[in-house]
C-alpha cells in the first residue's frame, strides 16, 4: 500500500504514468492513531 500518494509522486512519460516514492509516511516506532503524517493537502479528512 502506498502511504504517501500525491501528485508529486506521479511521473508522466509519454503515454505512460508511473507511481513513485514507495517510502512509508508514518512513524515505524509508533502504534498511535492520533498522529498526522503526510502532505497536509492530500490527507484524507477522516
Amino acid at each position: 500500500m502506498h502511504k504517501d500518494f500525491h501528485s508529486g509522486n506521479i511521473i508522466i512519460s509519454g503515454e505512460y504514468s508511473y507511481i513513485s516514492d514507495f517510502g512509508l509516511c508514518k512513524s515505524v516506532n509508533s502504534e498511535a492513531r492520533d498522529s498526522i503524517f503526510g502532505v497536509i493537502s492530500y490527507i484524507a479528512p477522516e
